[in-house]
């Protein structure tokens, strides 16, 4: 083109300018029919392409466009209004979603949801744990029910505390063959205890403590309202009479009370001491010991002394009284006295009292020996 030509007006410029226009409101149009065609039912932005690019593949198939700023800033305007009109859509569906659950709250809980504080910069990427805490709201029936078993159970403890039946009002007693059941009772401390507060193995002590004829004592909790005591008493083997009393003596020396008649009881008679044993007490052991083997090896002994000198004695039917200590070698000293006692009545000596205590120094006393030792 020259100069001139640029300088004189192409008369047929301004009909192909506005033919240019009529086609560029077509191809607009029909780009618009196209991407309201082309759009998902859920409006996702992420899954639309660009207007641009629209505009790009549009324009590119008619061949005659370029694309110009005006059209940039128009398509970049219309994907701000869409969006938007997303978001409005998302901000309602969301105040629907929770108008419903806080419309089934009362059937299904309600849910309260922590995710924590999200961090920053790299971090942020990092998908954090969430916590979910229901509260369950109970149906009607279930409410009912649980009413119902907290009633059963407020009525349950109510009778066990005020009814007599769960107090201790009498015990049960296995074992008993000379001790007062109603003493045993007291001495318990159970009289008027709630079934609950009772404490067996202090119980059982009590019991040791009330009554020195119980060797051993257990106590028992039978349910719902029992009490069962087992005990052990002391079995006696010697009847002791001093100082006006009678008490029993256990094997092993122990002095507990005489609570029947036990006619096969070997009596001891103590001389000396003037004041009765005191129960729960003891006499030397082998004193009791002693005693136990003397009868065994004399059996037509009816009963024997004591004094805590000589030990035991018997009155022997030949009119003196032998005296044999304590001890286990009784055996021995039986013999030693048979020889003495067989050799005085050899030499026509009546003896008043034998003494055996020491076996290897046997000693006799007669009549005329006592009184010339009090002269």
């Amino acid at each position: 083109m020259s100069f001139f030509d640029r300088l004189i007006p192409d008369p047929e410029k301004p009909d192909r300018e506005k033919s240019g226009e009529s086609r560029m409101e077509q191809i607009r149009a029909r780009r618009s029919a196209q991407s309201e065609k082309a759009r998902p039912a859920s409006r996702n932005a992420r899954n639309v392409r660009s207007d641009s690019q629209k505009y790009e593949s549009t324009f590119a198939d008619a061949g005659a466009y370029t694309r110009t700023p005006a059209d940039l800033a128009l398509a970049r305007a219309k994907r701000e209004q869409e969006q938007a009109q997303e978001r409005k859509h998302a901000q309602q569906q969301a105040r629907v979603r929770a108008q419903q659950r806080a419309r089934s709250t009362r059937f299904r809980g309600e849910a309260a949801t922590w995710t924590g504080e999200r961090p920053s910069g790299w971090l942020s990427r990092i998908p954090l744990p969430q916590i979910s805490i229901s509260r369950i709201a109970l149906p009607n029936g279930v409410r009912w029910v649980g009413l119902g078993l907290a009633g059963i159970c407020l009525a349950l403890l109510i009778f066990i505390f005020a009814s007599d039946y769960f107090y201790v009002l009498s015990i049960n007693t296995v074992g008993v063959r000379y001790v007062d059941q109603d003493r045993m009772y007291a001495g318990s401390g159970l009289h008027g205890s709630h079934i609950l507060w009772v404490n067996p193995a202090r119980a059982a002590e009590n019991l040791l403590q009330a009554d020195p004829n119980i060797k051993h004592a257990e106590v028992k909790i039978v349910w719902p309202a029992k009490i069962l005591v087992t005990i052990e008493e002391y079995e006696p083997t010697l009847l002791w009479q001093q100082g006006g009393a009678e008490n029993w003596i256990t094997s092993d020396g122990k002095v507990v009370t005489a609570l029947a008649s036990r006619p096969d009881l070997l009596p001891i008679i103590a001389d000396a001491p003037a004041e009765p044993l005191a129960v729960g007490s003891s006499v030397p052991a082998a004193a009791v010991e002693g005693a136990i083997l003397l009868k065994a090896l004399r059996t037509n002994i009816e009963s024997l002394h004591y004094d805590p000198i000589n030990g035991l004695s018997y009155q022997d039917g030949r009119g003196w009284r032998g005296y044999f200590g304590t001890g286990a070698n009784m055996e021995h000293k039986l013999l030693v006295y048979e020889t003495l006692v067989t050799d005085l009545e050899t030499r026509g000596i009546h003896p008043q009292y034998v003494l055996v205590v020491d076996p290897e120094s046997p000693v006799y006393y007669t009549d005329q020996m006592m009184n010339s030792e009090g002269q």
